[in-house]
């Protein structure tokens, strides 16, 4: 009796540290790829921000400005230059061990050569801009632009890759866990037939704490590492299961995209530290006003933010929206310096429609992308709803 007590305790002992030791190697290995996806997004709001900045030099006639320009132009290369390192070859301060050394090395292959190009001809514009004073030769942003063009297009293939294939390690992880936590139910009722039933008990806690530990890999696979809100994955998710509830119901499903005002200008200012925590205030502020139970509040990329509201139609998506704006620029949050104002502040488009026979919600989507273009280039801190445009009259309207 004692024997068989002593290998059964030291099997599940053996079973225990294993699982726990899988845990705290997938929770690792999570932060690791939120990190490295947040890397991946870096880059690519840099490579805009420099192409951006080379277009917008020619309307420039003070000098002064010209050279601020100039010097942000060679700060944010050499900063691209230092993420790409950090994706490629790892970055120890920030935990990583470089994709060059894992399975996904071959994803980023093809963006090698872009991204070689692409540095070659931002050097060139930054090198002229600083040089002459004058505006890059046409022929040269032309290139830039289709190397910009096809450097983002590839990095969030890339990004998405990437995100499919931590989700199929997760998947894989859970199996395991699967096959162990069933090994040890089948343990656990031999102790309970053979051996003492305290030791039984021991070892349901045990099941527990393993079961809690798997409920919470699955909520951190559906919550945004900064802020805390539902990611893009869970976001996507829950449009399509509320999409296809409202097409059986014929009820309107209407969607708020927001973005934060010039916060690449407010980053500059204050520091990527005041950045996150900016950011962290804002979807605080939208989730405090997103009220009802079915109303989902998710981080959709960067500083933009997204509400999904079924059930409701476009005034009362519009007021929500307004009651967003408000509590926003209420926190009082400092943004000065960049022409915006004194206070940090979002622009919000809105779209609401009665779901067709069509499965994907894409277009609403793309519709409250639209009104928040509308609402940006209107002024900013501002709420703009969808409209379809002239002589396009709206199949399923959402009154």
């Amino acid at each position: 009796m004692t024997v068989r007590y002593l290998l059964a305790l030291g099997f599940l002992a053996f079973l225990t540290v294993l699982v726990q030791a899988s845990i705290q190697q997938t929770l690792h290995q999570r932060e690791d790829e939120a990190r490295t996806i947040n890397l991946a997004g870096r880059q690519r709001m840099l490579t805009l921000s420099m192409t951006k900045d080379l277009l917008a030099f020619p309307a420039l006639s003070d000098e002064g400005e010209r050279a601020r320009l100039v010097a942000r132009l060679k700060e944010n290369l050499a900063q691209w230059d230092l993420v790409h390192q950090g994706l490629v070859q790892g970055d120890p301060k920030l935990g990583l061990g470089g994709l060059r050394g894992s399975g996904t090395a071959r994803l980023f292959a093809e963006l090698d050569p872009i991204r070689a190009r692409l540095r070659d001809r931002l050097a060139e514009g930054i090198a002229f801009c600083s040089m002459t004073r004058a505006a890059p030769q046409p022929n040269n942003m032309t290139e830039v632009l289709d190397l910009t063009e096809s450097f983002v297009a590839v990095m969030d293939r890339i990004v998405d890759q990437y995100t499919l294939e931590a989700e199929q390690r997760l998947r894989r992880f859970r199996f395991f866990e699967l096959g162990v936590m069933t090994l040890i139910l089948v343990v656990l009722g031999l102790e309970i037939l053979f051996i003492f039933r305290p030791l039984a008990r021991k070892l349901r806690r045990t099941a527990g704490s393993l079961e809690t530990a798997m409920a919470e890999l699955g909520r951190l696979s559906r919550r945004d590492g900064l802020t805390g809100v539902y990611n893009r994955r869970a976001f996507d998710e829950q449009l399509g299961d509320e999409w296809r509830r409202a097409s059986r119901n014929h009820k309107p499903v209407s969607i708020i995209l927001l973005d934060v005002d010039l916060f690449k200008e407010f980053n500059d200012t204050f520091g990527h530290q005041a950045g996150d925590r900016a950011l962290i205030q804002v979807a605080q502020a939208v989730q405090a006003r997103a009220e009802r139970v079915t109303d989902t509040v998710a981080r959709y990329g960067g500083e933009e933010f997204v509400v999904l509201m079924p059930g409701t139609d476009a005034i009362g998506a519009q007021k929500v929206a307004e009651d967003i704006r408000g509590t926003v620029e209420n926190l009082n949050i400092p943004h000065t310096g960049s022409g915006a104002g004194d206070r940090l502040t979002v622009s919000l488009g809105l779209a609401c429609r009665i779901p067709e026979k069509n499965p994907d919600p894409a277009g609403l989507v793309q519709a409250a992308d639209q009104a928040l273009y509308l609402a940006k280039n209107r002024g900013r801190n501002q709420v703009a709803v969808f409209e379809p445009s002239p002589g396009v009259t709206e199949k399923e309207p959402c009154g």
